[in-house]
């Protein structure tokens, strides 16, 4: 035989011999070491990146600003759209709603229900509304003592607590 060729046939034969060896392992998960996943992440449902409503988180550093800043985002989106329903049902109406059933087909499920649950509050009947006219407000302030508002202007910011405490002063 040729050089070539043997050393061809020991390596097929070497190959047969180890490739068994080399069989991917896969594990095998019985049934009672499965937790569920709410078991893990405790019972808050929804996105875990976000920290539920006004939750302060104990540890400090880029997880939490991360989660912060998604939380402050998401309350800002609720504003601005609560903001903008409110500033089109006084357009129309000549005062602002009385109630959030009044605009409830402008709003999604989840702004509706922050409302109802407390996270998010609404200043209801507002006639003359402006860019300084708080007409809804979120419940809580954020880790920089800031707090999320909607304005009569069909727009959310964010403002101090104490820029907050003298607007709603007046009223």
């Amino acid at each position: 035989m040729r050089p070539s060729l043997v050393r061809a046939v020991c390596v097929l034969v070497l190959g047969a011999a180890l490739l068994p060896s080399c069989k991917k392992k896969t594990a095998v998960i019985k049934r009672e070491d499965m937790v569920a996943p709410k078991e893990i992440a405790g019972s808050s449902s929804g996105n875990p990146v976000l920290p539920r409503p006004g939750q302060q988180l104990q540890s400090g550093g880029a997880i939490q600003s991360v989660r912060e800043a998604a939380r402050r985002t998401v309350d800002l989106n609720q504003m601005a759209n609560f903001a903008l329903a409110y500033y089109q049902y006084q357009t129309l109406n000549g005062q602002g709603p009385s109630r959030i059933e009044d605009i409830k087909d402008s709003l999604d499920a989840k702004t509706i229900e922050a409302f109802k649950d407390g996270t998010c509050v609404g200043i209801w009947g507002l006639r003359n509304l402006s860019s300084e006219t708080i007409v809804a407000y979120v419940s809580y302030t954020d880790s920089s003592g800031t707090r999320i508002v909607a304005t009569g202007d069909g727009k959310a910011r964010r403002i101090s607590q104490q820029e907050f405490d003298a607007a709603m002063k007046s009223k």
